[in-house]
């Protein structure tokens, strides 16, 4: 079943969806989604970036994953820090 109507319906923003090991990011246009290749709510994260740490954690297990919030705080800290640089 396809869920994005109810999505819309709902006005949610952003949905991301895991397609073969693929995270695709999807953002709310008009009257539909239409796929991204970056994160509105976080721009540092592509889905890239997501696929890249899925995988990563697939390979390597639990520790890996344990690291992901990490790496995600400092790039979040980065593009924080340039922003206020910015102003």
């Amino acid at each position: 079943m396809d869920k994005f109507p109810i999505y819309v319906g709902l006005g949610v923003p952003e949905i991301w969806r895991l397609a073969q090991r693929r995270v695709l990011i999807y953002l709310l246009a008009g009257d539909g989604y239409e796929e991204s290749l970056a994160s509105r709510a976080f721009p540092f994260l592509t889905a890239q970036t997501l696929s890249a740490f899925l995988e990563q954690g697939l390979a390597q297990g639990e520790k890996s994953r344990a690291r992901f919030p990490r790496v995600g705080a400092r790039a979040f800290a980065k593009v924080k820090t340039r922003a206020l640089l910015d102003l």
